[in-house]
């Protein structure tokens, strides 16, 4: 399959302009499986999971590099805002970051601003992938890093759906992202009952909606997508690679076992 997917220099248009984009969270820290989907299928972007898996800095950067070869976008998920891989991630060429545990505007605030050199305390180089390994003028490099880096934030405890709408207007939060496995245990610690975490999350989908702020969030699969997308939710991670991987080999076993 050829990819026809639009420039990635565009995703974070694409994400502002609120169309439905599909992702997966990339967990096996392996560059040849980003190429596979990237050339094989019309995936919208991946976002590589920093912060529940192993990557070292060299396998960060050969699975941007995969992604970036065949125009895929890469969104990588750091562990917190203080991660050194937010700088890493995005020198190495990445489409964006995505911060987990957000509460509130404040550290919505000082995270985004890991990733700004304008108001922001990112460090400066033009020394690597993204700078074009300094073909890029420095005036050129900053624009391009604080105009198209894709910057999101994840609510994931009941503070952080509390204050949903400020954090959707903190300056340069591009995209809302709901954790639904961190919230619902967030939840039950603080004694919720079960149907809480859907009202959670439409108050999350409704407060974005309500502010112009994209709004996404992580799913195990498709089912009542139409739900979702009716709550304002419009960027969608469903499944992982490891999950992908695993079903594909069972439905072949099935197949197999049906046929013996």
């Amino acid at each position: 399959m050829v990819s026809n997917r639009p420039p990635i220099h565009e995703f974070r248009d694409r994400v502002l302009a609120t169309e439905k984009l599909l992702g997966i969270f990339i967990k096996s820290c392996d560059s040849a499986s980003i190429e596979i989907i990237g050339t094989r299928t019309n995936l919208d972007f991946v976002v590589l999971d920093l912060e529940h898996s192993s990557y070292t800095y060299r396998e960060l950067h050969s699975c941007i590099l995969a992604a970036r070869s065949c125009l895929l976008s890469v969104v990588v998920r750091v562990a917190s805002s203080n991660s050194e891989y937010v700088s890493q991630s995005l020198d190495g060429g990445a489409s964006g970051i995505m911060f987990p545990r957000i509460s509130g505007p404040d550290e919505a605030e000082y995270a985004i601003g890991q990733t700004r050199f304008e108001n922001g305390t990112r460090g400066f180089s033009l020394s690597h992938r993204a700078a074009q390994y300094g073909s890029l003028t420095e005036e050129q490099f900053v624009k391009h890093n604080d105009s198209n880096i894709l910057r999101a934030v994840q609510i994931e405890d009941a503070e952080g759906v509390n204050k949903a709408e400020k954090i959707a207007t903190t300056n340069d939060v591009d995209l809302v992202f709901v954790g639904p496995a961190d919230l619902g245990l967030a939840l039950k610690a603080g004694a919720g009952e079960a149907s809480d975490l859907e009202m959670h999350i439409a108050e999350v989908g409704r407060s974005s909606l309500r502010v112009g702020t994209a709004a996404g969030i992580y799913l195990s699969s498709a089912a009542n997508l139409d739900e979702y997308i009716e709550l304002g939710f419009s960027v969608f991670v469903i499944s992982t690679d490891q999950a992908i991987l695993a079903a594909g080999v069972n439905s072949f076993i099935t197949e197999f076992r049906r046929q013996i």
